[in-house]
């Protein structure tokens, strides 16, 4: 249990989804239906697609630091579009481990931990 509370440490959640409301959080002026990431529930990038904020999120999540990076794609994901992305994301960083699982999820497009 304690090194399982030690690792815990060693690892960032990202969630991917859409905003709900207009708001300015972190610098971010969003409009309803913007897509929207969060590390550690912090909103932490905006973009056109959902593709170009799972980028954004790993980049900022220094995903060229970790070992494995696991993505989790929503009922609103096509699997072959998740695929792709998956493709895109090992290219961006050979040296890690990429999984990439349906979770079927609800209202966010992708659920990403990087360890």
């Amino acid at each position: 249990v304690a090194a399982m509370q030690e690792e815990i440490h060693n690892i960032n959640f990202a969630e991917v989804t859409y905003a709900v409301r207009n708001t300015t959080v972190n610098g971010f002026e969003i409009q309803e239906g913007d897509i929207i990431g969060l590390i550690n529930d912090n909103i932490s990038s905006q973009g056109a697609t959902v593709d170009n904020v799972v980028l954004d999120l790993l980049e900022k999540m220094q995903a060229q630091e970790h070992e494995l990076l696991t993505l989790f794609y929503g009922n609103d994901i096509d699997e072959h579009d998740a695929l792709q992305l998956k493709g895109r994301i090992m290219g961006k960083y050979p040296d890690s481990e990429v999984e990439m699982h349906y979770g079927g999820q609800p209202h966010y497009s992708y659920l990403m931990a990087v360890e």
